[in-house]
């Protein structure tokens, strides 16, 4: 799991079984109120969101972004990060491309993509963010 802020870039391995103890330890240690959470997988996606909505009484909230939801759904979820209704948005690399949000200090990389092209552009979503 990699972990990149607008200043710093750590690195964690985590075990399939356990990458929802370890977001969710991430976001505690860095005290991450908005991030941006990448996964590899439609089904990683759905998994975390579940794991981080039944995980601290709703402290986790968080949305998905991927192409099994229905479009108006990836629309209104993506709005409601913009508007800071939910704190995480948990996406593939697919969904992601071509969204533009501004003030995002935080992505995490759940699972790294296959692609360094696509670690480029995950990371580069914080880049932007001061821009």
């Amino acid at each position: 799991m990699f972990l990149v802020c607008f200043y710093l870039e750590t690195y964690s391995e985590a075990v399939k079984i356990l990458k929802g103890e370890y977001v969710v330890a991430a976001l505690e240690q860095h005290k991450m109120d908005v991030a941006l959470i990448f996964c590899r997988t439609k089904v990683d996606c759905d998994n975390l969101e579940k794991y981080l909505q039944q995980s601290g009484g709703g402290k986790y909230s968080c949305v998905c972004l991927h192409g099994d939801r229905k479009p108006q759904e990836r629309k209104a979820n993506l709005e409601k990060f913009k508007r800071r209704e939910v704190k995480y948005l948990i996406c593939t690399d697919v969904a992601a491309r071509g969204i533009d949000i501004t003030g995002l200090p935080y992505v995490i990389n759940v699972t790294l993509p296959d692609e360094k092209q696509n670690y480029i552009h995950r990371i580069g979503r914080v880049g932007r963010a001061e821009r």
